[in-house]
């Protein structure tokens, strides 16, 4: 072909394909920029001008609504109320010069106030009319009657110029209780001038990428007929590198098959002489007849070649089976790699020979053969899990071990999920993987095939091909059964020696009792006899003239009397031992002890500040310091036998609170040490009402609701529970539910009899509502998700933070994956929960102060109680949205971290917040009870230091903050 032919022809197809896109490219955008892009640049900022006059005038809305909860409040008259509220409207300005304005006007309408227009106020406006005859204030009249609120569109005095008139659009409002009318409004050639200064930049903007754009195609004109003549070049340059790569081909020691273009296209020599065949043997029929077999091999050789065909062959190198002419079976290592061939795709796929039927070669050091012994020596379990659905493709010794099998085949083909015991972990696993791909020492519990249970840390990965597309998982396993044990062993030994330090530094007056005494001349069996009637170890000796002079013990009647043989009627003077003892009743148990080991003495008597005996101590008696421990009182509340033994453990447990919170413990281990004490009390006390009513007709769990199941309990606390059990036939329903009334109804009043009072809205088991069968539950569940109003979601809120207690926890896990299904995608339902949030806000005022109680029982303080329901609120809805299991309020801001819907600071705001209240409120109620008072969420502020009081408002703030990002995200509104 001549080459001026070609030349016009490469011309032509240049224009075609590069300048004419170009100039389209060149039209389409002027087009586009002054008939698209420009009117909608205009409707957009006048709709923003228009919402902003009508948040505006909201905002001054609000200033009405706060003086009309003053009047109502009777804290203003009306009068007082309106006159106040309209000067400070008065004073209210916007826009970039400030001189923007507000007004005023009844419905008559009479103007009430008009910053501008003074003259106006107090006159009759109906039959006032702009330049245009429009009756303006009528008409804002007619448009709050009709509706509300409204835009209206007239002629007004420039701003502050009487003398210049132009085109006006307010929106106005209806304030109903008052019956007026509040507006703003913004001038049309405010918004007209912006849009001509956007049209103008857009406009230049526009002219300079024209020609940016134009000088670019001299550029890329210039430049494709240097890289037409550079193809030319590359394509003769491609055809010697084919030359030169089949060279290397031939001349590699490793096997080497191209499949190019769906084809294929040669093996070395080297390849050929693995499967035997002649080296002039290289068509594509040939190689994949060598290959594939007869299209049926079951040989992991051969399917790895289909996965070739298929384009979904793994990345990583694969040991297998290839099967040659001859029949023998050689072990080879596949390792396939992408190539680009001028326009065509293919793959390279390297064949390492690593002998017949497993005979060892010289490159088994390097094969996956020694990493999979490695692997089998390590005490790490490592696996790799199928992509769908979690089955084990493959896993080392100590894996098939933590999963509870004793060979490692028989693991092959488990689903590694279908393994965890839990089935919200499982469902938490899951979600992890297939949301981000990846998990890190996900802690879940496996149910081993002899029913033990392990602990495991599980880390995996998705391993990818080039294209992102995810082959399989690949992870390890930890067995962390007895690391999560010494971690709660030491958490719980912290909280027992932060109580005992404690108490041991509180003065002896604690345990002072009253004195038991007798005159010098009484005999030693009749001293005895008081001392053994009174339960005491020891007794006082009084003079004739009544002073204590003596003291006699237990172990000064075994070693002076009965070991000496001396006659139980001697005088009880002739065994004391005297002078007495004594310590201040202020002393510390702490140095009591000290004076006890330096006197050798086990008994001491207590002087009060006058010097005067008032009691007597013993050693054994400061050892009851260990009573005051939370193990123990779990031990005795396992042992006890009736509502009468409980019933003293609250006041001790109340004292192991107070000494927790003074000694600086973590607000989380105190509300769990609360919330166990009254867990063991009802499964206690449960237990005994089976062993009176017999074995439960069907299975059954005892749940906790509302603080106690989020294990938040303070000591201001009451009765939230609940039984769900088994369904029943319809012949056994009735006395099934006979059964668990009578169970709930004997737990309920002994728990009241304990100290855990009833629970005034009746959301208890003894209330035959909440005791039911798990359909009915589910019915519940599902009428308050789908169908309830926010009314109803305030009295039913403490039912979606249920935890288990006593019986089959197979019914919690269930309501819970029942909540999170039919939860899903119900916005009303969010939405609902989030306007009852939002109900509960900090108690501060617009300028920041910190708003009390005015009257009634708890005048002149806040409740800390609601102002913590925010921060629990906040977790509760979240968690329902993201499917998250756990309860307590710290454990779901820790889940919502590690799944990313919340962000490390937001995390560690919440965090705070929550610490500093509880901690607060924890320290409120055990200094009530120290005064001896009962106690309650009510908090003066006369309580709290200045750095309290700051960090306080600095909480309620960030608490402000939550809830702005919870309105917005959930209802589209900002607070």
């Amino acid at each position: 072909m001549p080459s001026s032919t070609k030349s016009g022809r490469n011309a032509q197809h240049f224009f075609l394909r590069i300048i004419l896109p170009t100039l389209l490219s060149f039209i389409l955008f002027t087009l586009a920029m002054f008939t698209v892009i420009i009117p909608s640049f205009e409707r957009n900022m006048f709709e923003r001008k228009r919402e902003m006059i009508r948040e505006l005038t909201n905002t001054a809305y609000s200033v009405i609504d706060e003086y009309y909860a003053l009047e109502l409040a009777d804290s203003l008259s009306r009068s007082d109320a309106q006159y106040q509220c309209a000067e400070q409207i008065r004073n209210m300005r916007y826009g970039e010069e400030g001189k923007d304005y507000f007004w005023i006007t009844d419905m008559h309408p009479y103007m009430v106030m008009h910053p501008y227009r003074p003259d106006l106020e107090q006159t009759d406006l109906r039959q006032y009319s702009d330049p245009e005859g429009k009756r303006l204030f009528v008409v804002f009249v007619d448009t709050v009657k009709a509706s509300g609120e409204g835009y209206v569109d007239y002629m007004w005095q420039w701003k502050d110029d009487s003398t210049r008139i132009v085109p006006k659009l307010s929106f106005v409002r209806e304030f109903e209780p008052w019956g007026w009318v509040i507006g703003t409004g913004i001038y049309v050639e405010d918004v007209r001038a912006e849009i001509h200064n956007l049209t103008t930049n857009l406009v230049y903007i526009s002219i300079g990428i024209l020609i940016i754009l134009g000088i670019l195609l001299f550029v890329i004109t210039q430049q494709s007929l240097v890289i037409e003549r550079k193809r030319r070049s590359a394509a003769e340059a491609l055809r010697e590198s084919e030359e030169r790569y089949r060279s290397l081909v031939e001349a590699s020691t490793e096997g080497l098959v191209l499949y190019l273009a769906d084809q294929f296209v040669s093996a070395n020599n080297t390849m050929l002489s693995i499967l035997g065949l002649p080296r002039a043997e290289t068509s594509d029929a040939v190689l994949r007849n060598a290959l594939l077999g007869d299209g049926q091999s079951a040989s992991s050789g051969a399917e790895y070649f289909r996965s070739i065909i298929r384009n979904s062959y793994p990345r990583n190198p694969v040991e297998a089976d290839l099967t040659t002419s001859t029949g023998a079976v050689r072990r080879v290592l596949l390792t396939a790699s992408p190539i680009t061939l001028g326009e065509k795709q293919g793959v390279t796929i390297i064949v390492r020979d690593l002998g017949i039927e497993g005979e060892s070669g010289e490159g088994d050091e390097t094969s996956v053969s020694g990493f999979k012994q490695f692997m089998d020596k390590i005490r790490v379990g490592v696996f790799r899990a199928d992509i769908s659905n979690f089955g084990l493709i493959e896993l080392n010794d100590t894996a098939a071990e933590f999963l509870g099998f004793s060979k490692r085949h028989d693991a092959i083909g488990s689903s590694l999920s279908g393994l965890i015991a839990n089935a919200n972990d499982r469902a938490a696993f899951i979600e992890q993987l297939e949301a981000h791909g990846k998990t890190a020492n996900h802690i879940v519990s496996i149910q081993k095939l002899d029913g033990g249970v392990l602990m495991l840390s599980i880390s995996a990965t998705a391993i990818n091909d080039e294209t992102g597309q995810a082959l399989y998982y690949d992870g390890i396993l930890e067995d962390v059964t007895e690391r999560l044990k010494a971690d709660e062993d030491r958490e719980n030994l912290i909280v027992e020696l932060q109580a005992s330090l404690h108490f041991l530094y509180e003065p002896v007056d604690f345990y002072i009792k009253d004195i038991v005494s007798c005159p010098l001349d009484w005999p030693i069996r009749k001293a005895a006899e008081l001392m053994s009637r009174m339960k005491y170890s020891s007794i006082l000796i009084t003079s004739e003239k009544g002073e204590y002079i003596g003291i006699v013990t237990d172990r000064d009647l075994r070693n002076r009397v009965t070991a000496a043989g001396l006659d139980a009627s001697t005088p009880v003077h002739q065994v004391m031992t005297s002078p007495i003892i004594t310590i201040r009743e202020n002393t510390l148990i702490f140095d009591a002890f000290i004076a006890m080991h330096e006197r050798g003495t086990r008994h001491l008597a207590v002087r009060n500040g006058e010097g005067r005996i008032i009691s007597q101590i013993s050693s054994e008696e400061l050892l009851q310091v260990q009573r005051h421990s939370a193990s123990f009182i779990l031990k005795e509340i396992k042992h006890a036998q009736s509502a009468e033994d409980l019933a003293p453990l609250q006041q001790r447990q109340a004292h192991i609170v107070h000494a927790l919170v003074e000694s600086g413990a973590k607000s989380k281990r105190i509300t769990k040490i609360i919330s166990s004490v009254t867990d063991a009390v009802m499964v206690r006390l449960t237990e005994l009402a089976v062993e009176e009513l017999g074995p439960p007709p069907v299975p059954f769990v005892f749940m906790a609701l509302g603080s106690q199941g989020r294990e938040e309990q303070t000591l201001h606390t009451d009765q939230d529970n609940a039984i769900v059990y088994a369904d029943a036939g319809e012949t056994k329903r009735e006395q099934v539910a006979e059964y668990f009334q009578a169970l709930a109804a004997r737990v309920c009043d002994r728990m009241n009899e304990s100290g855990y009072h009833f629970c005034p809205g009746e959301a208890m088991a003894r209330n035959p509502k909440w005791c039911r069968d798990i359909s009915t539950w589910k019915e519940y569940y599902r009428d308050w998700i789908h169908n309830a109003n926010p009314q109803d979601l305030i009295d039913v809120s403490i039912f979606f933070d249920f935890r288990h207690v006593y019986g089959d926890e197979s019914f919690v896990n269930e309501l819970r994956q029942h909540i999170f299904a039919i939860a899903e995608h119900q916005s009303g339902f969010f939405l609902h929960l989030t306007k009852n949030s939002l109900l509960h806000k900090p108690p501060v005022d617009m300028l920041g102060r910190i708003q009390l109680e005015s009257k009634g029982e708890h005048a002149d303080t806040f409740n800390i109680k609601n102002t913590l329901m925010p921060l629990s609120d906040f977790a509760r809805l979240y968690s329902i949205r993201h499917k998250i299991s756990a309860t307590n309020t710290l454990e779901r801001y820790h889940q919502l971290r590690m799944k990313g819907i919340i962000q490390e600071s937001t995390y560690q705001e919440l965090l705070l917040a929550y610490n500093t209240l509880m901690q607060l409120r924890l320290r409120h109620q055990t200094q009530q009870l120290s005064r001896n008072q009962q106690p309650d969420n009510a908090v003066r502020l006369t309580e709290l230091t200045q750095i309290e009081l700051k960090t306080l408002k600095s909480t309620f703030t960030q608490i402000t903050s939550i809830q702005k990002a919870l309105s917005y995200e959930f209802t589209g509104e900002a607070l």
